[in-house]
């Protein structure tokens, strides 16, 4: 069976920073099969062959944070 999942297609946008750049084909989230998955991954490498970065497929979580009030130095805090 080919589980279906919700994910991106994005490569680093500079190596070792931890920021992505997303591949938008229709909307930035695309949910499918992984072999959907990979046949996007080669069209992204494919339709930006001039630039050598390879992409790669990030599963999304929706996982939901919820930001708890500013502590001391006025920063907001991730709850969990």
């Amino acid at each position: 069976m080919n589980e279906e999942f919700h994910y991106v297609i994005a490569r680093p946008w500079e190596k070792g920073k931890p920021e992505l750049c997303i591949y938008t084909y229709g909307s930035e989230i695309q949910h499918g099969s992984m072999d959907g998955a990979s046949w996007l991954k080669d069209h992204a490498e494919f339709m930006t062959r001039g630039d050598r970065r390879k992409y790669y497929i990030y599963k999304v979580t929706f996982e939901k944070i919820n930001l708890k009030k500013l502590d001391d130095e006025g920063q907001h805090s991730i709850q969990g």
